[in-house]
């Protein structure tokens, strides 16, 4: 029996024991003297009181249940004080009560109870109750308990009642209870998910995204160096089919954007002529690749600067146009822009994209716009994709309170239409479009060749890598820019305070005081005001301009670092007054030998072409950036081993994440990768895992520092 159903029994009892020598007076003394009415009329308020108490044990505040028994003490005294010849009779009935308030806790004793009833029911029954005046004491006794016990009986009925109704509430109180414990599970499970999911996507997009800019900023070298125009062609076409690859990650990372609400539309001003001629200058190549024939018509009268969104118009274009060349093997793609007047400030601009391609069935419409679908699998099964691309670009035209359409038939083209909404700045029309709009490769070259100087510009780039400080200051030699490297940020804040620097270059993850702690001590502070400050981060994921640009940082860089990407956003940001253009021609370049050029070495777990790819091709400053590594081999083993002796995976990760900088800047992308996987472990407080493969790493960090000492004796001989 648990504690609810004694303390319930023993409230119950308690009552029942009250009324038991309440009705033992009433049958011993009023029955004989008043009139059955009076005797009728006395009982039932008896009975009311009594009712009553077994009622307000659970329902009153405790006075007024104090003041409901005293009554019924009053009203108990002034009928035993009627007759003293029964007052043993009274006592006995409520001694054999105490019984029965015992039997509502054992199974025993309520057996006992039930025997007694029965017995005075078959002796004696109801009616002697009436005819009792003169009978035998016993007769008398048995007539007065089994009185007790039906009024005892109507008694238990209505607390039985009451009790039921109270523990119906109850359980329905817990029922609710626990359906809100289910629902926040619920809700804490799914969030646990969406939160899994947006770590996979930043792993996954860094894990791509490194290699992945590796290959286009070496690309970038040759297009800007090289006078081959075969090597040019080439270049091109790594070019192309890296951006290519690049679009998909980003499909990826923009359909998970999409789906967790965190896409915005973004309106600024754009003008009409260079967005659709960048498209057709992006997509040329492709087409004459297939063979296929690229129309473009270009109302001349539509406005030639707009208002909108020109990031997503260029993504939802470009969407469609890549898909018409996917599934046109022959003839052509038309894209056509015209447009309808809302009114004097606001028109809908119609993009149509039409190709002669293989078409869509009319059962595959519906299925056109879902996410990872592709149709007709068996005739498309050689045409490469996510799926992705339309349903993002239906899902953008769409949040754009736009629309999108398609009309096509099967095995002779399609046709996309969108219409989307944009504003008027400028009335002046486009004017004839020159639809074949194709860079040659010369052009490429003069475009990648570009370059300026800024002797005057000052720098501060702060990281706790000094290796990484060694690769920036490398990059930015030919640019003549005054670069000061800090290793900390208290260093940077203190920099600050005694110089005026016309940029920050600024890392995320260091120890004590990340970036974005320093940069909000530099804003509290009120230090380089108006002063543009940029990120550093190894991490790089879809959201993370938004999240950089929360914090007050102009713009970010992922690492690693190529030396293109960091000229063009220094180029963006310093100001104008500081930065001298410089155009490097051909002529200007060294004539390349016919002879090949002498292969670099590549060492069994040091990639050199991957390492002089960060450094610009410089040997001189990889021989700097593995001299550094070298020196820093000793303090890292010795941090490394103290921390996890500690189990202080905090300060631990901190450590591996550096050592996983550092050696990919030298070409170790193994040992690199190994100490990612310890980075991620020490964030997610997974000690066993590192402990067991702390050995392994120890082990291949010590190869690869023999391997870096090696060679760089060799480069310094």
């Amino acid at each position: 029996m648990n504690n609810e159903d004694f303390r319930r029994g023993r409230k119950t009892g308690i009552s029942y024991f009250f009324i038991g020598g309440f009705m033992t007076v009433i049958a011993n003394n009023l029955l004989g003297v008043y009139t059955l009415p009076v005797r009728f009329i006395i009982g039932v308020c008896l009975l009311a009181i009594f009712i009553s108490m077994v009622v307000a044990q659970d329902k009153i505040s405790p006075l007024s249940f104090k003041i409901i028994q005293t009554i019924s003490f009053v009203i108990l005294a002034a009928v035993l004080g009627m007759t003293f010849a029964n007052t043993t009779m009274f006592f006995c009935t409520m001694a054999l009560q105490s019984v029965i308030m015992l039997s509502y806790l054992d199974a025993k004793f309520m057996n006992i109870h039930r025997g007694i009833t029965s017995a005075a029911m078959l002796l004696l029954g109801i009616p002697s109750f009436f005819g009792m005046k003169g009978a035998a004491p016993v007769s008398q006794f048995l007539a007065c308990y089994l009185t007790v016990m039906g009024v005892q009986q109507l008694c238990s009925i209505v607390a039985n009642s009451i009790n039921v109704r109270d523990r119906q509430n109850r359980e329905q109180e817990r029922s609710l209870d626990d359906l809100l414990k289910i629902v926040e599970d619920k809700c804490d499970e799914a969030r646990a998910a969406t939160k899994s999911k947006s770590d996979f996507l930043s792993n996954m997009s860094h894990e791509i995204r490194t290699p992945l800019n590796s290959v286009l900023g070496m690309n970038e070298l040759i297009l800007r160096e090289s006078n081959d125009e075969t090597i040019l062609n080439y270049a091109c076409n790594v070019d192309n089919s890296g951006k290519i690859l690049l679009s998909l990650i980003n499909d990826i990372l923009d359909f998970s954007k999409i789906e967790s609400g965190r896409m915005e539309i973004v309106s600024v001003k754009y003008n009409v002529s260079t967005l659709i001629g960048d498209i057709v200058n992006m997509l040329d190549r492709r087409f004459d690749e297939k063979g296929l024939v690229l129309n473009v018509n270009v109302a001349p009268d539509i406005p030639s600067v707009l208002f909108g969104d020109e990031v997503r118009l260029r993504q939802i274009l470009t969407n469609i146009m890549t898909n018409a060349v996917k599934y046109t093997d022959k003839g052509s793609v038309t894209l056509s822009v015209r447009y309808e007047r809302i009114d004097e400030n606001e028109l809908t601009l119609i993009l149509s994209v039409k190709d002669t391609g293989r078409g869509i069935k009319e059962a595959d419409r519906d299925k056109l716009f879902c996410g990872f679908t592709r149709v007709d699998q068996v005739r498309n099964r050689n045409i490469e994709g996510t799926g992705l691309g339309l349903s993002i670009t239906s899902r953008l035209v769409t949040m754009m309170n736009g629309t999108i359409d398609v009309e096509s038939v099967y095995g002779e083209g399609s046709d996309f239409i969108v219409r989307v909404p944009q504003k008027i700045i400028s009335e002046e029309p486009v004017g004839e479009f020159n639809a074949k709009l194709t860079k040659s490769t010369d052009e490429i070259r003069r475009s990648a060749a570009s370059a300026y100087t800024a002797p005057d510009a000052r720098v501060l780039v702060t990281d706790d890598n000094r290796s990484n400080l060694l690769v920036v200051e490398g990059l930015l030699k030919r640019t003549q820019i005054q670069v000061v490297s800090v290793t900390s940020g208290a260093e940077c804040i203190e920099r600050l305070r005694k110089q005026h620097f016309d940029l920050l270059l600024l890392d995320h993850m260091m120890p004590e005081m990340d970036g974005i702690e320093t940069l909000k001590r530099i804003r509290s502070e009120k230090l380089a005001s108006g002063v543009p400050v940029v990120a550093l981060t190894a991490n790089a994921v879809s959201g993370a301009r938004e999240m950089y640009e929360e914090h007050g940082f102009e713009d970010y860089l992922a690492k690693p670092i190529s030396g293109d990407s960091l000229e063009r956003l220094i180029f963006k940001l310093l100001p104008e007054r500081l930065v001298k253009i410089t155009e490097k021609t051909a002529e200007e370049k060294p004539v390349q030998s016919d002879s090949p050029k002498e292969s670099k070495q590549e060492t069994a777990l040091i990639d050199r072409e991957l390492a002089l790819s960060y450094c610009n091709d410089d040997e001189e400053l990889f021989a700097i950036v593995l001299q550094s590594y070298c020196e820093e081999y000793e303090n890292k083993l010795a941090d490394m081993k103290k921390l996890l002796a500690e189990k202080n995976l905090e300060k631990y990760r901190i450590v591996v994440h550096a050592l996983k900088s550092t050696s990919l800047n030298i070409g170790a992308a193994k040992l690199s990768e190994q100490a990612k996987a310890h980075e991620f472990a020490a964030r997610d407080g997974e000690l066993d895992f590192v402990e067991s493969d702390f050995d392994s790493l120890l082990e291949n960090y010590e190869a690869v520092m023999n391997e870096a000492s090696a060679l760089l004796e060799k480069l310094m001989s």
